[in-house]
């Protein structure tokens, strides 16, 4: 199975999820991509994995467009979980990493 994971980051932090979760599923055959840099086509991939940063109750820009661009297809394989990982950056900053 082929396994997409994309993410939009500023920390650096749903990059660093992004590459333990690829980790995690050394089983599979996996894609990491920083939507920052470029966008897959998630027809391409049997699973499909989002993540972004939160700013001020929204995704970041590049996830919200790519799963905007791809509402239906990322629908399809939503398999209806949403996982959250709440922490803070060294300078004391609240960030949250949302994987779709």
């Amino acid at each position: 199975m082929k396994v997409l994971i994309a993410y939009s980051t500023h920390t650096g932090c749903c990059a660093d999820c992004a590459e333990i979760l690829g980790q995690a599923l050394a089983n599979y055959e996996v894609d990491i991509a920083d939507l920052s840099e470029r966008e897959p086509n998630p027809e391409d991939y049997d699973i499909i994995v989002v993540g972004s940063g939160i700013k001020r109750r929204k995704f970041y820009r590049e996830t919200a467009d790519f799963i905007k661009k791809y509402t239906n297809i990322v629908g399809e394989k939503y398999d209806g979980h949403i996982y959250d990982y709440y922490g803070s950056d060294i300078q004391g900053n609240d960030y949250v990493t949302l994987w779709v």
